[in-house]
């Protein structure tokens, strides 16, 4: 699945880490997004680009004042 994510100021993609099968990929286009996977959080800025098993709990959500666009691809096993 390729799809592209908005998120809006002081969203989120889910109120706690969700996880399920799967490896996704993401880019971000415009704006600011947090990425938590397990314990740790990564800051993204436009071009900069995450990696992870969909396995782990993950959760992404924008702490900016801004809209957050990235490019997501959701695979549906790890590779």
């Amino acid at each position: 699945e390729v799809a592209v994510n908005e998120y809006a100021p002081g969203t989120s993609s889910a109120e706690r880490p969700l996880h399920h099968e799967g490896f996704e990929y993401g880019v971000l286009i415009e704006g600011k997004l947090v990425v938590q996977i397990g314990d740790e959080e990564y800051q993204l800025r436009p071009g900069d680009l995450v990696s992870y098993n969909s396995g782990v709990p993950h959760r992404i959500s924008n702490p900016g004042k801004r809209m957050a666009r990235a490019l997501w691809v959701n695979l549906d096993r790890a590779e």
